[in-house]
């Protein structure tokens, strides 16, 4: 209903409004000039010389008054949204303008009461206050959209809180967008590249199980607390895009927002707040965009050279397990750069499967002699990496002779409380599977958690690194020592990667973290992908993939991985999803050529699907596969320092790199390593030819010397040979590192490898 009354409002604006060739209302704000057009009643614009960096519709701001809850648990969560008043800006009426005490320009006039409002809503307003910020220089602007005075009945312009009431403040900012414009970014998004006619919510959740995929995904949302989630579902949603036509727009703030792009003239930004803090960026191209969006985000730095090449193989089983597959592994020419060890704490059998006891300490009858055994390896030149995330178990027995860390944490108040003040309990995929979670809003619980447990439990008994799992799941009605949780629960990651970065300063150890936000690059040493289901398919598969590398960098999230063959596995509901050898294979191409780092992962049920180590041919391919990955290591550190220096992600989209070429904006099965490389993995099974779209230039196969494609046009798709071991990889004319890894190939097609 609401829809429709701003519908009126806008039709009316356009019927009876003045025309466009009255006086335009202008004001400077350093290089910008802010503009209102006819005479105050038109579109308000930021412009700089000819380039129009913001505009708005004709309706710049409404407002809604309103009653919201968020429900859900397991990291899983819904909005609901009851309008009681709806407030626009009036396109009767004239903006003003002015200049701020600061050298900014406000834009300002009323709001009006459209639908479900009372007496008590007239003199309601809004502000538009443009102003540059000396720390995030003069190519960009910040735009802080505001309700002034807003109300109706018992409903004010408040932030939502944890408590019981509900009543909140919804604000939304409406842009105007060219229809023909595609529009990238929203940090890691799967499953589509081009969010142009799509509602994009940023809500820090899990990726979801399945995605689309049916009847996976409603079979879970039905019976598994909406666990098969949907095409927007992500670990790592960041209020920050990037259009074809070279305009970019993020949010300075962390409360629930959502980005509606459904009508083709429009993006309508709501945040639940009174407040929205943007900036918009002055760029001319996607690379300019991003040097200037990670000035606020955050700049990762390059990794140690330790955990560049050769594998950290994820195994578990124990220390003689280990030892073991280090000795089969050594056998067949691999020498690992890790073992990646998740089940340190011991194991748990779960109806989801094998799980860890979430304790953070060694398990000693399950890793008896963990430092011997750490020393033996590592003087074989093989590190052990583990795993953490922020949450302590709250069932017992643990493993025999562990502490009761979860208990230490509640005496001294340190972990989230539910409204009795008693810590809260949540669960993860088993309602059995229950847990406390560490209060990242209390400095004490912070330096508590990186003592005893990150440099404590962990780094002073050899972890060299270690996967900083989960940052999803703080519950919106939880009480926190300091803020609020509506507003902190997308916080959440970036502020346990702060944790955890803070506890690997001056050491060699990597983390690699799967929730993030806004800031998260900044203090993230190593993103990785997530869940991934063990499947082809661009909802949740190996497709999501290349997807998600090419969209979060845009954001910020430079290095990055995935698990190699995917992580989750079904047996439920009479479907059987597991791991194949051609789909382990053929992702071991992809992590190959795109990861920063080589990581394999077992997967949750590890005795089910087809591992690294199932047998000798696989073994072989993946040998092979660790060649080529290494042949890609001097190229990666010299974009892994041009990321540190300008935040360029090092995996491209096709558009990325060249914008200007309107055929490659909606291409999103193949993807460029750097501006070097053009990589197009196989994402079919039973398939030995991909399609590949080449920009303008001349293009040489890595495997072949012969094989050089000439374009002349804009660009050019032909079908490429791509069988087992040898993925579509070509580099541009005159790369000196594409054809050192040309002439270096041998050393990997000298390694068979064949299902």
């Amino acid at each position: 209903m609401a829809q429709w009354a701003m519908l009126l409002v806008l039709v009316l604006g356009l019927l009876f409004g003045p025309s466009t060739s009255t006086p335009m209302l202008s004001e400077k704000v350093g290089g910008y000039q802010v503009n209102v057009e006819d005479d105050g009643l038109g579109q308000v614009s930021l412009t700089s010389g000819a380039a129009t960096v913001w505009s708005s519709t004709l309706t710049p701001v409404s407002v809604y008054l309103l009653a919201a809850s968020f429900e859900g648990h397991d990291g899983m969560f819904k909005v609901k949204e009851d309008p009681n008043c709806v407030l626009v800006a009036s396109p009767f009426v004239a903006k003003t303008v002015q200049t701020s005490e600061t050298g900014g320009v406000i834009v300002s006039g009323p709001l009006v009461p459209v639908i479900g409002c009372t007496a008590n809503s007239l003199g309601s307003s809004y502000q538009i206050r443009f102003e540059l910020d000396e720390e995030m220089g003069s190519d960009m602007v910040s735009i802080v959209v505001s309700a002034v005075n807003t109300k109706a009945a018992n409903y004010t312009c408040q932030p939502l809180t944890s408590g019981t009431e509900p009543s909140a403040c919804l604000v939304r900012m409406h842009v105007a967008s060219d229809p023909s414009d595609a529009v990238f970014g929203f940090g890691t998004q799967y499953s589509v590249l081009d969010m142009k006619g799509r509602r994009v919510p940023i809500l820090v959740t899990e990726q979801g199980v399945g995605r689309g995929l049916e009847p996976l995904t409603e079979l879970l949302n039905i019976f598994s607390n909406g666990e098969g989630g949907n095409w927007h579902t992500t670990y790592g949603p960041i209020p920050h895009y990037i259009t074809s036509s070279m305009q970019s727009l993020f949010l300075n703030q962390t409360d629930y927002a959502v980005f509606d792009l459904t009508n083709p003239k429009e993006i309508t930004v709501s945040v639940l707040a009174p407040t929205i803090t943007a900036f918009a960026v002055n760029g001319t191209t996607p690379a300019e965009h991003v040097q200037r969006y990670t000035l606020f985000a955050g700049r990762m730095q390059p990794l140690p050279d330790w955990i560049l090449s050769g594998p950290i193989v994820g195994y578990y089983g124990g220390t003689n397990a280990v030892l073991a597959m280090q000795k089969r592994l050594l056998a067949a020419g691999i020498n690992a750069t890790g073992f990646w060890l998740q089940d340190w704490t011991g194991l748990r059998n779960t109806t989801f499967g094998e799980r860890l006891w979430w304790n953070w300490q060694v398990d000693p009858a399950h890793y008896p002699q963990w430092d011997q055994m750490c020393s033996s390896l590592l003087e074989q030149g093989t590190r052990v990496l583990t795993y953490v995330n922020p949450y302590l178990a709250n069932t017992y027995p643990a493993p025999p002779g562990s502490k009761n860390l979860f208990q230490q944490a509640a005496d001294q108040g340190y972990l989230v409380k539910d409204s009795t003040g008693n810590p809260y309990i949540d669960f993860s995929a088993d309602p059995e599977f229950t847990f406390g979670t560490i209060d990242l809003s209390n400095p004490d619980a912070n330096k508590w958690f990186r003592d005893v447990i990150l440099r404590g439990n962990m780094l002073s008994h050899q972890h060299a690194g270690w996967m900083s799992d989960f940052g999803e799941y703080l519950p919106f009605d939880a009480n926190l020592s300091n803020g609020n949780a509506p507003s902190f629960h997308n916080a959440f990651p970036q502020e346990w990667a702060r944790l955890n970065r803070e506890s690997v300063e001056s050491t060699e150890a990597v983390f690699f973290s799967r929730s993030s936000f806004s800031k998260s690059p900044k203090y993230s040493t190593l993103f990785w992908l997530g869940d991934q289901l063990v499947t082809w398919d661009a909802f949740d598969g190996l497709a999501t993939v290349l997807m998600g590398r090419i969209s979060s960098g845009l954001s910020g999230l430079s290095l990055s991985h995935s698990d190699t063959g995917g992580y989750t596995m079904i047996k439920k509901f009479g479907l059987e999803y597991l791991r194949s050898k051609e789909l382990l294979v053929r992702w071991m191409e992809m992590t190959a050529v795109l990861d920063v780092i080589y990581r394999t992962h077992q997967g949750n049920l590890p005795e089910d699907s087809w591992q690294v180590y199932t047998d000798d041919s696989t073994l072989s391919c993946f040998k092979r596969s660790i060649a080529l990955h290494k042949l890609f290591v001097p190229y990666r550190k010299v974009l892994m320092a041009k990321a540190a220096s300008s935040g360029e992600p090092l995996v491209r989209s096709m558009w990325y790199n060249y914008p200007e070429i309107e055929s490659l904006q909606s291409i999103f099965t193949q993807g460029m390593v750097g501006t070097d490389f053009l990589f197009a993995p196989v994402l079919q099974p039973n398939t030995t030819t991909v399609s590949v779209t080449f920009p303008t230039g001349e293009w040489h196969s890595v495997w072949d010397s012969s094989h050089v494609v000439t374009v002349t046009a804009a660009s050019k798709t032909i079908t490429v040979e791509a069988p087992i071991g040898m993925p579509a990889i070509f580099y541009v004319d005159g790369s000196s590192f594409g054809k050192a890894i040309e002439a270096s190939i041998p050393t990997v097609t000298n390694i068979p490898c064949a299902l």
